[in-house]
């Protein structure tokens, strides 16, 4: 490879440090930014494209870099970390640049001739790109492309931030790319990981919530809505390819909000397992919103799991009436295979008079006080789905459960409509007296009302008596 393909993604260290120190002697021009929020004007110099790198550590690719080692098990684990300005990692990074400079339609934009270089690239001395990667990767795209016509992106404006440690860059880019601003938005997950990073260093959490414009409770729900993805993903055997989960937010957010509700583990496990079938199953990308359908029904599984448990055990074990006193008969989906069955007990272990050294059930039986022990459904049907069982029409199964549940709670607040009515009118009277009877009060009207209510009163009070 010669010297100009391996300086395509950027100079050497050292040459890079030369140029930029020389030309920083006479800069064309000084750009004025905050930087920890002390206003200062930055040294701009013009460079040929080639010379500076991209930053690795850009917060914007942090999740596709964890997709890319997972889709390409060829590459090193460390291919982002070893060596920052190593050829391979700089220019996969462009590649992953790329794919974000198609989502935002960058490169039309200043391919059409509609955009040009309007300020300066924001790089450190050592000429890495701290705000501006997408940018040049666009306009690297463009020349290099056809090196005439896009002649104009031979050379750019780079602002040099002199002496900046880690945490004034990751300032900065926060300021610049995250926080309210015209930027492209960075993926949720993405966002989330930046923020965990950041809380692993010993940052307070409201000084991270605060540098992503976010409430802590927002931080938080934020950072178990990732957590829930990761587990998503892997448990569909796409670690780490986060690409798959982009607009699907406001479903791992109703997940995390719904599963804050059911206390019981079992069901909080099969909870899980449900909701990302019905996450893996949905196509529907635009509805994710918190009105969207997928979010709606992951709410509606965490408030009716309890039933669902209970009719899927029914589906799975239709010859089990429930009884607790079933002993002699064993659920087909709790019957144990061979490798499941508990190992004998060591030879040590005497045995008891009768010559019966299993005594498991004798325990149990003192413990319960003789009674037999109610199955945790939930946890037998988790075990069935993970046995294999057929879910074809689970999700059908569900929804008919979640129906049910409406029309009973339907029937219940009918049930009670009269009380809560008569509560609530009963609370109006007393406000009325309360703040109404004062002595400049119209009284116009109110001996009709009057007798409205106490023929309405008098309606209730004798259909009551006959309920009686």
């Amino acid at each position: 490879m010669d010297v100009q393909e391996l300086e395509r993604y950027g100079y050497s260290l050292l040459k890079r440090k030369e140029e930029i120190s020389e030309k920083l002697k006479k800069p064309d021009m000084f750009f004025p930014m905050e930087i920890m929020g002390k206003q200062s004007k930055l040294a701009c110099i013009t460079v040929r494209i080639e010379l500076p790198v991209y930053r690795l550590a850009n917060g914007r690719t942090r999740s596709s870099q964890l997709e890319y080692l997972s889709t390409h098990p060829e590459a090193p684990k460390d291919l982002f970390t070893k060596d920052h300005d190593a050829f391979e990692a700089q220019r996969v990074q462009h590649e992953l640049l790329k794919e974000l400079v198609k989502e935002e339609d960058l490169l039309e934009s200043f391919q059409s001739g509609e955009r040009e270089q309007t300020e300066p690239i924001i790089c450190t001395d050592t000429g890495v790109v701290v705000n501006g990667n997408r940018r040049l990767c666009a306009w690297r795209e463009l020349y290099y492309k056809d090196k005439v016509k896009y002649k104009s992106f031979e050379t750019i404006s780079i602002a040099v931030l002199v002496g900046c440690d880690e945490k004034a860059i990751s300032d900065i880019e926060k300021r610049l790319q995250i926080q309210k601003t015209m930027r492209a938005e960075y993926h949720w997950h993405t966002k989330a990981l930046m923020a965990e990073e950041d809380l692993a260093k010993g940052y307070k959490e409201q000084e991270v919530a605060k540098s992503y414009d976010l409430t802590k409770k927002q931080l938080r729900t934020l950072i178990e809505a990732r957590q829930f993805a990761a587990q998503y993903l892997k448990s569909k055997g796409y670690e780490n390819q986060w690409s798959r989960v982009d607009k699907k937010y406001y479903a791992f957010e109703s997940i995390v909000n719904g599963r804050k509700k059911i206390s019981n583990p079992h069901e909080q496990e099969l909870f899980e397992k449900l909701v990302f079938d019905l996450i893996s199953e949905s196509t529907d990308e635009v509805a994710d919103k918190p009105s969207g359908r997928l979010y709606t029904t992951i709410k509606e599984y965490a408030d009716n799991i309890h039933a669902i448990s209970s009719d899927l055990y029914k589906k799975y074990n239709p010859d089990d009436s429930g009884s607790k006193d079933k002993e002699e008969e064993e659920s087909p989906i709790q019957e144990q295979k061979p490798e499941d069955k508990p190992e004998s007990k060591p030879d040590s272990v005497p045995a008891d008079d009768n010559g019966d050294d299993d005594d498991d059930d004798d325990d149990l039986g003192l413990l319960t006080g003789g009674e037999a022990v109610e199955i945790d459904k939930a946890s037998v049907v988790s075990k069935a789905m993970d046995d294999g069982a057929t879910t074809s029409d689970l999700h059908t199964t569900i929804k008919s459960t979640i129906d049910t549940q409406k029309e009973l709670q339907n029937e219940k607040d009918k049930a009670l409509f009269l009380v809560h009515k008569l509560a609530k009118i009963a609370g109006d009277l007393q406000n009325a007296i309360s703040i109404g009877m004062v002595d400049n009060a119209s009284i116009d009207g109110v001996e009709q009302h009057l007798q409205t209510i106490r023929e309405r009163a008098d309606q209730i009070q004798k259909w009551v008596d006959e309920k009686k």
